[in-house]
């Protein structure tokens, strides 16, 4: 009787994956099928005797297809060795009897992520005018005080309590392709979470990944997605760009860094047509993080993936404010209950309207609020008067120039109209940076405030966050 190679297939929660297509080729010859056994998701051919360097092909629909190489040597026992590279689908290898043969068991883990970094390089270096980087870069971030935000009686920039901070973070960037809409995935890594892993990586379960999903409002572009140079432009613009008022860029990247927490940032990238797709429904969302976080402790060189998702917040800017609405609309118990904690809205505008928004989200609060928490960002009042109805604890004071604060133990809501920003502008002297306009200058158009609150209040959100 002869050895067996056996290939079984599993996705990243290592279950079962029983609708792979497997083929195996020994010695460079044809590949040939590798039928199914009566095993769920176990595949297995018979080895022809002698020593072989063996191929195996794996494909699934909706993941990517790989190949991985083996040396197998028909000593006794058996053995079964990885040929270079081992592929980031690889799990393990083992040697089993097999009633006086054996069978050379490769343990094979079907994914949804892979490198995209390669791809996104090239697509800026052919656009270097607006594509200025893609990892980090020091940028001007206003640290915010927790509370309170606004400061009656300040000139200038000086209307809110922040200073400004211009650091490099000292985190890493991921890019990440994937078969179905987002196709193209942005990831702030901090240093601490990558310290972390590279220390835990054999405890399982010990360093939970605590992730921020941020959704843009709908892009208007034409080109190829996800790799046409409007595309890499909005995912520079959010993650790394600067400034807000002069390019609608909004350094999302360097205010995680500035806010000082542990949270794995990362920025999907919408089709024009079909923006996010199903993405934003929370089974589907707990999913695509599964996959990232899979993908990354493989892509930095962890042999097993041992570390899951933890807590998990989301934002959404302007329109984006659907995602939001379709995330608390579309209830999982396993992530609405084990994972998502906080909700953040950068000027949302919802098609459903403020009303119908500030209800869902009271609800999904009111539900835990020992922790769960709720940040608003708006110029517009509605927000602040639905949800201050909906909760007494609030402490409301005012700022300058009909601005107001809400805050309590679980949310808050900050309410920035435009005469404020017409204040600033009047106040703080135009000036230029290099070639571009400088942080310090304020637009006083309501269209141009709401590309700067994002920018602004993300680093407050993240700063005031329960983790």
């Amino acid at each position: 009787m002869p050895n067996y190679l056996v290939v079984r297939t599993y996705d990243v929660n290592y279950a079962v994956m029983d609708r792979v297509t497997v083929t195996v080729a020994f010695d460079g010859g044809t590949a040939m099928p590798m039928p199914p056994t009566s095993e769920p998701g176990t595949y297995e051919a018979p080895i022809p005797g002698g020593d072989h360097h063996a191929k195996v092909h794996v494909k699934m629909t909706g993941f990517w297809e790989f190949e991985q190489g083996f040396v197998l040597t028909q000593s006794d026992p058996p053995s079964i060795a990885w040929e270079n590279p081992r592929e980031l689908q690889t799990r393990s290898l083992e040697v089993h009897d097999r009633s006086g043969d054996f069978n050379l068991v490769y343990h094979a883990v079907v994914m949804q992520c892979r490198d995209a970094r390669a791809k996104v390089e090239s697509a800026q270096q052919a656009d270097l005018t607006h594509i200025l980087a893609i990892d980090p870069v020091a940028l001007p971030i206003r640290d915010f005080d927790l509370s309170p935000i606004l400061h009656v009686g300040g000139f200038g920039w000086a209307r809110l309590n922040q200073t400004v901070k211009n650091e490099v973070p000292d985190g890493q960037m991921f890019y990440i392709e994937r078969p179905d809409i987002p196709k193209l995935i942005g990831v702030y890594v901090p240093k601490e979470v990558l310290s972390d892993l590279n220390t835990n990586k054999w405890i399982p379960f010990s360093t939970p990944l605590h992730f921020h999903v941020n959704y843009h409002p709908p892009p208007p572009y034409g080109d190829q997605y996800p790799y046409g140079a409007g595309y890499i432009r909005l995912l520079y613009r959010y993650m790394l760009g600067y400034p807000a008022f002069a390019k609608r860029a909004k350094g999302m990247v360097n205010q995680h860094f500035v806010a000082g927490k542990k949270w794995i940032f990362v920025f999907p990238v919408g089709r024009a047509d079909k923006w996010f797709g199903t993405s934003p429904q929370q089974k589907n969302l707990l999913r695509l993080l599964q996959e990232v976080s899979h993908w990354l402790q493989r892509f930095i060189g962890l042999s097993l993936a041992m570390q899951r998702p933890g807590r998990v917040a989301i934002s959404a800017f302007s329109k984006a404010a659907d995602c939001l609405d379709q995330i608390l609309s579309t209830t999982s118990d396993e992530f609405e209950i084990d994972h998502l904690r906080e909700i953040y809205g950068f000027d949302p505008i919802p098609a459903a309207g403020a009303t119908a928004s500030c209800q869902r989200m009271a609800t999904w609060l009111a539900a835990d609020t020992a922790n769960r928490r709720l940040r608003i960002y708006t110029q517009q009042d509605a927000w602040r008067s639905h949800l201050k109805a909906k909760f007494s604890d609030f402490n409301e004071s005012p700022g300058p120039d009909g601005t107001r604060e809400c805050h309590s133990n679980c949310a808050s809501v900050v309410c920035v109209p435009a005469p404020m920003w017409a204040a600033i502008h009047r106040d703080v002297m135009w000036t230029v940076d290099g070639q571009n306009p400088s942080y310090e200058n304020s637009p006083d158009e309501y269209w141009d405030v709401h590309q700067i609150i994002p920018q602004l209040f993300m680093e407050h959100a993240l700063k005031a966050s329960n983790l």
